[in-house]
């Protein structure tokens, strides 16, 4: 908005300014004129951007329903709206996206052999989804535990040497 409002405000002062250029006026009557007409200026351009921001915040915003399953859709709560995932491609759409066309029309053309399957088919394929975590899907999955406890007992006995970190190389035994 600063650079929006900078523009505008120079854009009207320009305009004052070639106004004033043909008429004869005092040093005074131009400062005041100049004034009045830059905060008009800024008051419309504060103004509109409000009201844009008021009709950006007031915008419809859609819920899901339970219904959508049958388009092979879950949601995820992104900043406190539900957007609709897909479940056949893990895609986030926007919360726009949350009509039954759009969702149907998105299954048909990225899916197509999927575009017959049934209410009952994506039901258990979301239960499955919802079963399966997160963590495993992003590809963070725990160590063996062996490996990981073998880790904090090297680290363990080199934090008891009270040493710098490359006595691990004496602690380690070493390769042959």
């Amino acid at each position: 908005m600063n650079q929006e409002v900078v523009e505008a405000t120079c854009q009207c002062l320009l305009a004052q300014a070639d106004k004033a250029e043909g008429a004869v006026v005092s040093a005074a009557q131009l400062e005041q004129t100049v004034i009045s007409e830059f905060s008009r200026c800024l008051m419309q351009i504060i103004g509109s951007y409000t009201s844009r921001s008021r009709d950006f915040a007031m915008s419809k915003k859609r819920k899901y329903l339970d219904s959508y399953v049958q388009y092979g859709f879950d949601f995820v709560v992104v900043d406190g709206l539900e957007k609709p995932q897909c479940l056949l491609c893990s895609k986030v759409l926007g919360n726009g996206s949350l009509k039954p066309s759009l969702l149907k029309q998105h299954r048909e053309a990225t899916h197509p052999a999927h575009a017959s399957d049934d209410r009952a088919k994506f039901e258990a394929k979301r239960a499955r989804f919802r079963a399966a975590g997160t963590l495993p899907k992003l590809g963070l999955v725990s160590e063996k535990k062996s490996m990981l406890a073998a880790s904090y007992n090297v680290v363990q006995r080199i934090a008891k040497a009270k040493t710098p970190h490359d006595i691990a190389e004496k602690l380690i035994e070493p390769w042959p």
